[in-house]
């Protein structure tokens, strides 16, 4: 009972979050997740109570949303790096979980009263093919191939998974200098829930639920889960931030992102060529012609104003400091701003400012060594010590001043 009553306390407090923050779409989908998961325990709490006369009705509902839960987390996953459900492709995973659970119910609408009892006693109790034959057998080996089929729909997720939380922070280090509050909380402990009850998942799907029928050994699986499920779901519930309050924040600040305008802008800049003709160059970049000398040009060039303004300004002291913000400096949008320091300095626009920030930090503290570490912090265009010290410890390799 207890990892039932874990997901459906989340599913309740996540559908009471959805409905208070008018239908956050990643919170939403995560309560989808959490809901799935109390369906699917629900069918273990029957399981194991030995409930015969509902064991056949909640086996075919178990082995659908088995393998449904772990697609339905990485639809939440990509709600919240993506700001969209998953693509076509990715769809494709609940395929299975459609298809195998329709013949699941089939064969056992087919099977008569006496064969759905002896393939529970004998299969789904014991784990055995002893005396199964037709319909029984084909039931039997239909649970077998589910079992494979979650175990490579488990390690799919975990690696997409991956790629979306890599990509959605990608796009933060390139959108903003301070980041710290806007990437996945905990994203490193919150993977290692994902593959630890991933890896618990599949273990319990290869000894088999019926090991632990009748036997105090439930305890143990079922505390597992419990704890997992519940850390899981709460990181989930923290997260406050994702694609969807990127789009609505930078909607208003980032320029327009058009290819025709944007074409328009560098031309009038005199950035596809020094002295040439403004109309061709607009027609040259606008018509897709190959001009990647001059792509290169571009860039550099911009590469060079950007770390000229930098320099002289020092807009890396500025708390909350964007790329939108050095995009309107430099009269330019945002994609050009990113590429230039992507492909030309090497680094993301979050990696340039903090090591500015952090070597600006260290100058201070040279100068004036009793500043505590807040002070330094806040000078050197910081947020907060602890934005600071992370920072530190990632470009600086110092030591910390006195707190």
């Amino acid at each position: 009972m207890l990892p039932l009553l874990v997901c459906s306390f989340w599913a309740v407090v996540l559908l009471v979050d959805w409905q208070r923050q008018s239908g956050c779409a990643a919170c939403g989908h995560l309560c989808l997740w959490a809901a799935a998961a109390a369906v699917l325990y629900g069918c273990h709490v029957v399981f194991f109570s030995r409930s015969m006369n509902w064991v056949v009705g909640a086996d075919m509902v178990y082995v659908a949303v088995n393998l449904a839960v772990f697609p339905l987390y990485l639809d939440y996953l990509s709600r919240l790096t993506r700001g969209s459900s998953l693509l076509r492709s990715e769809r494709t995973l609940f395929l299975p979980p459609v298809l195998i659970g329709l013949l699941v119910a089939t064969l056992y609408v087919l099977m008569d009263v006496a064969e759905r009892q002896q393939f529970v006693y004998t299969y789904l109790y014991n784990n055995s093919f002893s005396g199964l034959s037709g319909l029984m057998l084909m039931q039997a080996w239909l649970h077998h191939a589910a079992k494979l089929i979650f175990a490579l729909g488990v390690f799919v997720v975990l690696i997409k998974g991956r790629h979306m939380v890599a990509d959605y922070h990608r796009m933060v280090d390139n959108l903003y200098a301070d980041t710290e509050e806007k990437s996945l909380h905990g994203i490193s402990t919150l993977f290692m829930l994902v593959v630890a009850v991933s890896l618990a998942s599949l273990i319990a799907n290869v000894v088999g639920r019926h090991v632990f029928v009748g036997s105090h050994l439930l305890a143990l699986p079922s505390l597992l889960f419990s704890a997992l499920l519940f850390a899981l779901a709460y990181m989930g519930s923290r997260q406050q931030f994702g694609y969807d309050n990127i789009a609505e924040s930078e909607k208003l600040s980032v320029p327009e992102t058009d290819e025709n305008v944007q074409c328009q802008m560098r031309s009038d800049d005199g950035l596809d060529g020094q002295n040439s003709d403004a109309g061709e160059s607009k027609a040259e970049c606008c018509s897709g012609v190959d001009s990647s000398n001059k792509e290169y040009q571009r860039k550099q060039l911009l590469a060079n104003e950007f770390e000229q303004l930098m320099t002289d300004e020092q807009l890396y002291l500025m708390p909350g400091l964007k790329v939108a913000d050095v995009a309107v400096k430099l009269n330019t949008n945002v994609r050009y701003v990113q590429q230039a320091t992507n492909e030309i300095l090497g680094v993301s626009f979050a990696e340039y400012v903090n090591r500015r920030r952090i070597d600006y930090a260290k100058q201070i503290m040279k100068t004036s060594p009793d500043l505590s570490a807040v002070e330094v912090a806040l000078r050197s265009g910081f947020a907060s010590s602890s934005s600071y010290y992370s920072n530190l410890k990632r470009y600086g390799g110092g030591k910390k001043n006195k707190g």
